[in-house]
C-alpha cells in the first residue's frame, strides 16, 4: 500500500470538498474556478491595495494563491457542515439558495485572516521594491 504525504491528503480532501459544493450547489466546475479567482482577486483590492499593478503582481504569485486557496478550503468545510441539511433534503428551491450563500460565504469581506511569515514578506518586498 502507497503512503501519501499530508500534502496529498490535504489536495485529496479538497477535491472532495470542492465535488460535494459544486453538487450541492448545481454549479459547474467553471462558475466554482471562476469564483475562487475572483474573490481572490476581490480580496487583493480590498485588504492589500487596490491598484491594477499592484494586484496584478500578487496575482501571480503562488504563494498567495496557495494560501488563499487553503482560506477558501476552510470556508467551504465549514459550508458544507453550517449547510448539510439543506444539502440532505434537496428541493429545487434550495438549489439557488444554497448557491446564493456558498457566494456569500466567500465573500472577500468574510476572509478574516492575513498571510504572514518570510514566505510573504519575499513576496510584498518583491512587489513593493523601491
Amino acid at each position: 500500500m502507497k503512503t501519501i504525504t499530508g500534502i496529498e491528503q490535504i489536495r485529496v480532501r479538497n477535491r472532495v470538498i470542492k465535488s460535494q459544493v459544486m453538487e450541492a450547489c448545481k454549479i459547474t466546475e467553471e462558475e466554482y474556478e471562476m469564483l475562487l479567482f475572483e474573490s481572490g482577486i476581490d480580496w487583493i483590492k480590498s485588504k492589500c491595495y487596490n491598484d491594477p499593478e499592484v494586484v496584478t503582481a500578487l496575482s501571480t504569485e503562488s504563494y498567495f494563491w496557495n494560501w488563499y486557496k487553503n482560506q477558501w478550503f476552510q470556508k467551504e468545510n465549514d459550508f458544507l457542515a453550517d449547510h448539510v441539511i439543506f444539502i440532505m433534503m434537496p428541493r429545487p428551491d434550495v438549489d439557488q439558495l444554497m448557491k446564493a450563500e456558498w457566494k456569500r460565504v466567500h465573500h472577500c469581506s468574510k476572509i478574516l485572516a492575513f498571510p504572514n511569515g518570510p514566505e510573504w514578506d519575499k513576496v510584498i518586498k518583491k512587489v513593493f521594491k523601491p
